[in-house]
């Protein structure tokens, strides 16, 4: 399985890297985009160094399906993750995705490629919408990319079915990466819950961009859950070139900075402070070059207007919200955004406190942070837009979306506690 994980890790990094080449290579007649260019190279080179050391260093692995895995329980699940897919890749088949930003932004900014117009000449075309100039500019460019270069092929499907396919990767993903820490049969439960959950498989029938989202970051978390429990730098490097990358697909949500945060607090020992800082100064600064790169790209060459704002002024009304009962009105409607899936996330806290004699605890606190911090930063987010715009009651949908990478850290959680529980009472 680890050969599957590193070959699923390897492509999806050079997928989006041979993008991002692309895309610097197509706007470089206008502008000098030179942060790009070097976030290209060392994002290439950690890929590279990657391949070489797993190559040279890793155990020579077999790739053989056990006997233990043809067993009824487990062929009943493959067959309910097979058809769960099959219904997606249905349903993508035979319509076009009809929602509104999946038309009128990821494609229709694919058309524009193909039509010739750079990425960054995009902004003209809002030139007179003052009430949303940034539109165009609003999402990082990798699913747009994915439609354009799926049009230039000549596929005759419609592009939709890129995120069936999505699906069937993070499916394949999650059970390889997960099987050797809680076996077959628990890997096929996590799979087969976390893809049939209704947030995150209604992601795979639209063009938008919360499943590549998902994939990538929730693959490259588990990549970097892999590294604290195993050690091996490969998983480091591709964990963080994932995380990182999640950046060129959706740049509103800060999720890598509660990825840095949980990945220090999960790392970095006090009595050896100066050996454990070095695998968090490496997720650090390929984040941070990430973030760097897009933010001067879409603020400086596309001239994105400003859509939240950060003023003195507009942080007086949260900060005084906070006495004036607000923030309880904000935190109400935050916890019924969520709906039952809150109790997903409640219940994984819950299973890990209740098997902290674990010995990959450590490696497990870094998902539980990461779930924490996330809550954390999406109720204070969601605080600060309430008194900015009348429709911050509508982020809920948003907010679910976008948060589906959670969904299987904790299912994976909470089948491991359950796992446990069940091996001490018998």
């Amino acid at each position: 399985m680890n050969k599957l994980t590193f070959y699923l890790a390897t492509f999806l990094s050079s997928i989006i890297l041979i993008l991002k080449c692309y895309f610097i290579f197509s706007e470089r007649t206008q502008h000098t985009y030179a942060i790009g260019v070097l976030e290209v190279v060392i994002l290439i080179g950690l890929l590279f160094y990657s391949l070489y050391l797993y190559v040279t260093k890793s155990k020579k692995q077999n790739f053989t399906i056990k006997q233990s895995l043809i067993t009824k329980k487990n062929l009943i699940l493959i067959v309910a993750i097979t058809l769960l897919i099959s219904i997606s890749f249905l349903q993508t088949t035979i319509k076009k995705s009809l929602d509104w930003d999946a038309v009128a932004l990821y494609d229709a900014r694919a058309t524009f490629m193909l039509n010739g117009v750079k990425f960054s000449e995009m902004k003209n075309l809002t030139t007179f919408d003052y009430k949303n100039k940034y539109y165009y500019s609003l999402y990082p460019p990798f699913t747009s990319l994915l439609h354009f270069s799926w049009y230039n092929s000549h596929i005759p499907l419609p592009v939709s079915v890129i995120y069936s396919f999505m699906l069937l990767i993070l499916a394949i993903g999650l059970f390889a990466v997960l099987k050797p820490r809680i076996g077959i049969t628990w890997s096929l439960l996590v799979t087969i819950t976390t893809i049939g959950q209704q947030s995150l498989f209604s992601t795979s029938l639209i063009a938008y961009s919360n499943l590549p989202y998902t994939l990538y970051l929730a693959f490259g978390i588990l990549l970097l859950h892999k590294y604290l429990i195993e050690k091996e730098p490969w998983w480091l490097y591709l964990g963080a070139i994932l995380v990182a990358s999640s950046q060129w697909i959706r740049f509103l949500e800060l999720s890598w900075l509660a990825v840095i945060l949980s990945f220090i607090l999960a790392n970095v020992k006090i009595k050896n402070i100066n050996k454990t800082i070095k695998a968090p100064l490496t997720l650090i600064s390929t984040c941070v070059l990430s973030y760097t790169s897009w933010k001067y790209f879409s603020e400086v060459i596309s001239e994105k207007d400003v859509i939240f704002q950060f003023s003195i002024l507009y942080l007086l009304d949260p900060v005084v919200g906070i006495f004036t009962g607000s923030f309880l009105v904000i935190f109400i409607a935050f916890i019924k955004m969520w709906g039952s899936v809150i109790l997903v996330y409640l219940s994984s806290i819950i299973g890990f406190f209740t098997n902290l004699d674990d010995e990959n605890v450590r490696a497990d606190f870094f998902l539980i942070a990461i779930i924490v911090i996330s809550f954390v930063m999406y109720l204070a987010g969601l605080y600060f837009i309430s008194f900015q715009f009348d429709w911050w009651v509508e982020m809920g949908g948003s907010m679910l979306r976008s948060s589906t990478f959670l969904l299987p850290l904790s299912i994976y959680l909470i089948a491991k506690t359950t796992k446990s529980l069940f091996k001490k009472k018998i």
